[in-house]
């Protein structure tokens, strides 16, 4: 990116966007959290990008070198992802019981953690932006590509689980399974995004749009994660809640009405003719 052709509007304004988004989605994460380590990663990743904005704003205002904190906060968030993506794993295993489909999800997530580590490490040995762009494009696509593939495999595993479950379901729990699919579909967003920024990155490479997207992603991630983990409480009570008994007892009233049933029957001999009568008597 040539420093004297910068169009600040599509550059720094489209990062600082980003960077905004992203710290909105971190309050919505510190509202939810419940897992310490993910809003430790989170808060990192933001503190690492509000330095980033620093850098290219006001101390190098034309985007001459790359700000170390950009490669640190890329790599807090790609391991939120992992975990987040590690968690989802297991929860197929846990609906599926089997353990192929989990076993090559936990593979694709240590590779793209591994490239992420790799990039870190290159990105804080550069100098500008431009040789980022260059010398790391065909990492960073193959991560984004992994980091999508592995998104579309949990999506379309869990809700092919769940739908298969839904139809061997109680009618009370089928409720509950369309809530878990609901959730689970958020995972597309996510997976939508990586596609997004690997074409943003290959078509526009003199703007920060795809490294705006990148400041958004992970918070998605941890929304998901987090309120996969909130909503249990909820999905106990839907699993929990029956309809009341609609067994009324009804108090037995009387009509003052007699019924009386009279049986006759045939003997031989001298009886008389009627026999025997049998009368019963009971209250309406």
């Amino acid at each position: 990116m040539d420093s004297a052709s910068v169009n600040l509007n599509s550059t720094l304004g489209a990062f600082q966007i980003g960077v905004l988004a992203s710290y909105v989605l971190l309050g919505v994460v510190t509202a939810q959290t419940l897992v310490a380590f993910i809003w430790v990663c989170e808060v990192a990743a933001t503190i690492c990008f509000a330095h980033t904005i620093y850098i290219y704003m006001i101390s190098d205002y034309t985007l001459s070198r790359l700000p170390p904190s950009l490669g640190v906060a890329t790599f807090f968030e790609s391991i939120v992802e992992a975990c987040v993506q590690g968690f989802f794993a297991y929860r197929i295993y846990a609906f599926a019981k089997t353990i192929y489909i989990p076993i090559l999800i936990w593979i694709m997530t240590l590779l793209q953690l591994l490239g992420c580590t790799v990039t870190f490490i290159r990105t804080l040995r550069m100098a500008a932006m431009q040789r980022f762009e260059v010398d790391l494009q065909w990492l960073l696509l193959s991560i984004w590509s992994l980091i999508s593939a592995n998104d579309i495999l949990i999506t379309v595993s869990l809700v092919t689980v769940l739908i298969t479950q839904r139809t061997y379901a109680q009618k009370k729990t089928v409720t509950l399974v369309n809530k878990l699919i609901v959730w689970t579909i958020v995972l597309v967003v996510s997976a939508d995004l990586n596609v997004s920024h690997s074409l943003k990155f290959l078509a526009m490479k003199d703007n920060f749009i795809w490294l705006a997207l990148i400041a958004v992603e992970s918070k998605i991630y941890s929304n998901s994660f987090l309120a996969t983990l909130n909503s249990r409480t909820t999905l106990r009570a839907l699993n929990e809640f029956s309809l009341p008994s609609l067994n009324f007892a009804l108090p037995a009233q009387s009509t003052g009405v007699n019924v009386v049933i009279v049986s006759t029957h045939d003997v031989d001999g001298d009886e008389p003719a009627l026999g025997r009568d049998k009368t019963a008597s009971e209250d309406v």
